[in-house]
Parts: structure tokens; sequence; C-alpha cells
């Protein structure tokens, strides 16, 4: 069996500011996004019940993290890595799936930075774009720009409007 075609049985546990793994998790949230798009990590933390901010593991393995806010039937994925050592091995896709069982009857979207032929990550969006769509996720027809950076909003399990 290949990594990919693994089942993983991963877990979660909620980051708080007494998280056992916490200096991983922000390791891991600084290596992963440039400081343009991060947030203060206290704005990712549980706020009335309508935001999460999980660790996930395999076993005892930190393997990453996902924040998510939910208002109503959308839950909007803010942010979501895999730890650079286990990268290419289909966790991402396993974080993917385990929100999607979270939340089976809402929409789920996310931001992705929308292709650009002259910035000089295009071929990073280009696949990043391409492992959303092979885990359900299409095109919403919204897009933005935040921080002087050009985004899309990709959607499963139904449409969104502006």
């Amino acid at each position: 069996m290949t990594p990919r075609e693994r089942i993983f049985m991963l877990t979660e546990r909620e980051i708080t500011e007494n998280f056992e793994d916490y200096k991983k998790f922000r390791h891991l949230y600084i290596a992963a996004f440039p400081k343009e798009e991060r947030v203060p990590v206290k704005y990712l933390m549980k706020h009335g019940g309508e935001s999460e901010l999980i660790a996930c593991y395999d076993g005892e393995t930190f393997c990453g993290f996902y924040s998510t806010l939910t208002f109503g039937d959308v839950t909007h994925i803010l942010f979501i890595a895999i730890a650079e050592e286990l990268r290419d091995r289909g966790y991402g896709s396993a974080l993917l799936g385990l929100i999607s069982r979270r939340y089976p009857k809402n929409r789920i979207i996310l931001d992705m930075e929308a292709e650009n032929p002259s910035a000089p990550n295009n071929e990073q969006r280009l696949r990043r774009k391409a492992f959303y769509e092979k885990n359900g996720y299409t095109e919403s027809g919204i897009e933005y720009v935040w921080r002087k950076v050009p985004y899309k909003i990709l959607i499963k399990n139904g449409s969104i409007t502006e």
C-alpha cells in the first residue's frame, strides 16, 4: 500500500494557549504562510463556537492543523497546513476529509491565491488548485484582493454568492 492509498486514522485536538504542541503549531503556521497572509493566532482560537483551531495527529505524530470559521451552513477554511516532512503523503486530503465529516451538511469554502502566470509561485498555485479540485472543490466565481494578493474562493457542497 502506498502512502497515498493509506487509510488515515487521524485524531484532532483543539489548539489553545496551553496546547502541548503549541511550538510545533506556531512554527508550522509561520513557515507555511507568508507574513502578509497571517493573522494573530488569538483570532484563530475558539470564539463563541464559530471558529476552531484544530491540530491533527497520526498516532502521536503532529501532522498539521486547520482553522475554520462557521456561520450557519457555511464553513470557511481559513488556514490548513501539513508539516513539511509529511507533505505529499496524503495528509492534506485526509485533513480536508476530517473537515468534511465534521461539517457534513455545510457548504465548505476556502481561499487560494489566484493563478497568475507572472507570479513567482504560479506553479505552486496551479498545483494547489489541482489538489483542491481533486478533493471535490470547485471555483465559486468569487475573486477578491486582500493585502495586495489576488484570491479565488473555492467551494464544496454547493454554491455561494458574494
